[in-house]
């Protein structure tokens, strides 16, 4: 597999994309920074902060043969073991130049593969993760989204933990009206998520298409907006639990966001054994293109 190759330079490459959606502007955004002029964490993570996107990458070589490329993945609050968007949009960085159909890279979570189906839409393969959690309070989920009682829950779909590489808490509601009107107390979901080690809150409801779902994820411990846009890992986790209770291997897609207009859209791909799941979309380059950054003499060496 062809290699990145990196270069510490006095100014780093960044490129801008839009992540499940065919138009600029929309879907989750995402910078990929190459050349970037140090490794260490706290300096990626104050560039971060200074890009404001819901997630940056930076890309170094790897030291393993199989991957193309060592990525870390920053919030503007801190680092990510995985980012789903994220990984999408790195990999139409580096897939420029490459002529596999795969791709493998290298992530604080492991090996990741990631797939090209065609030139602008990708596929991240998602391994399942288990994970041992305690009971969780359905009262305090219920406040939390300043809901009243159970009537507002789907009884035909799904709830509890899942992961893909980020666990969190899959909440179905009865109607696409009700998951439009939610509005979640962020300070106390942040709290919240960080006592039971958490991403987040991830409310969905069904359409009238048996492969179409409605989502919103709520992950204040690690956007400081408090809601995604779209959430790659999020989804891969709802299909992981639909999965493994419907025993569907069918695609399903899922828009995410309020109301129905350009929302962005993820689609994934389930697996019969239930041990991983393909998660993907289109990734466009947006109106910022790419552009040149010097080092900040405030940063540490």
């Amino acid at each position: 597999m062809k290699k990145f190759f990196h270069t510490m330079h006095k100014c780093s490459n960044i490129y801008y994309y839009d992540v499940f959606t065919k138009k600029i502007g929309k879907g989750n955004s995402a910078a990929v920074v190459e050349n970037f002029f140090s490794n260490e964490k706290n300096n990626m993570l104050s560039f971060a902060e200074k890009i404001n996107k819901p997630a940056t990458i930076f890309i170094f070589p790897s030291k393993t043969k199989e991957a193309i490329a060592k990525v870390h993945f920053f919030s503007p609050k801190m680092e990510l073991d995985v980012c789903g968007h994220g990984s999408l949009a790195v990999s139409k960085r580096l897939f420029q130049g490459v002529d596999e159909k795969v791709i493998t890279i290298e992530t604080n979570n492991g090996l990741l593969d990631i797939e090209r189906k065609e030139s602008s839409i990708f596929q991240l393969v998602l391994p399942k993760k288990e994970e041992n959690y305690s009971r969780i309070s359905m009262k305090s989920v219920f406040s939390m989204l300043g809901i009243s009682n159970d009537n507002f829950i789907h009884k035909h779909l799904p709830w509890g933990i899942s992961s893909a590489g980020v666990p969190l808490f899959m909440f179905p509601l009865v109607s696409k009206e009700i998951l439009d009107s939610i509005i979640p107390d962020f300070q106390a979901i942040s709290e919240w998520s960080n006592k039971e080690n958490l991403g987040g809150i991830y409310i969905y409801t069904s359409s009238e298409r048996q492969d179409f779902f409605y989502s919103r994820c709520f992950n204040p411990r690690f956007n400081p907006k408090g809601e995604d846009i779209a959430t790659g890992a999020a989804a891969g986790a709802l299909g992981l639990l639909y999965q493994k209770e419907t025993k569907s291997s069918n695609d399903i897609i899922i828009s995410q966001g309020v109301g129905c207009e350009n929302n962005p859209e993820i689609i994934v791909s389930l697996d019969p054994s239930n041990n991983y799941v393909k998660v993907g979309g289109s990734v466009i380059i947006n109106n910022l293109g790419m552009q040149l950054t010097p080092p900040p003499t405030t940063y540490s060496v």
